[in-house]
């Protein structure tokens, strides 16, 4: 069984595509899991493009859960978001009454049947992943994406992920 998340809050930020620039709010609001970003605008005739997936589990470090959603929802999505080829954000937490899968640990131990995660945070990308992340550590570098002390930097798993088959087509 896979784990199960539920959506924690919204937030993209992200051009309008010319539409004067102005950040918006797509769907949802932050208590609710909607998303902040650009307003889908599908062109006629032509299909939703499937985009890239930029995963990030994470934990708060223990005790500052809300300090840490504070500054994930307030400071760090809207940071990320503002980063070239980033298109939408939003952010999950594990539901806790619903096991989730039986994870196995790096060293090959049998897992507890608990993700060690309790957050997700899903990007939505439109241009070269290796170009975009290369941006995410430049800005971290420079402070232009500062990271919180209240991220558990020992829980942080990143993934992409390309675009399979889809259904329906």
């Amino acid at each position: 069984m896979a784990a199960v998340v539920a959506p924690l809050s919204g937030s993209c930020l992200s051009e309008n595509h010319g539409l004067g620039g102005d950040w918006s709010l797509v769907s949802g609001s932050s208590d609710t899991g909607g998303v902040l970003g650009r307003p889908v605008l599908a062109e006629e005739g032509k299909p939703d493009v499937a985009r890239t997936l930029f995963l990030v589990l994470s934990n708060p470090v223990d005790g500052r859960d809300d300090e840490y959603n504070k500054w994930y929802d307030e400071v760090h999505i809207r940071d990320v978001c503002e980063v070239p080829g980033v298109v939408s954000a939003q952010r999950y937490r594990v539901r806790p009454d619903i096991p989730p899968a039986d994870v196995v640990p790096a060293d090959g131990e049998s897992g507890d049947g608990h993700l060690p995660q309790r957050h997700l945070a899903v990007y939505e990308l439109d241009d070269d992943p290796a170009k975009v992340f290369g941006e995410f550590i430049t800005r971290v570098g420079d402070g232009r994406l500062p990271l919180s002390d209240t991220l558990d930097m020992s829980s942080v798993i990143m993934s992409v992920w390309e675009p399979g088959a889809r259904w329906p087509v």
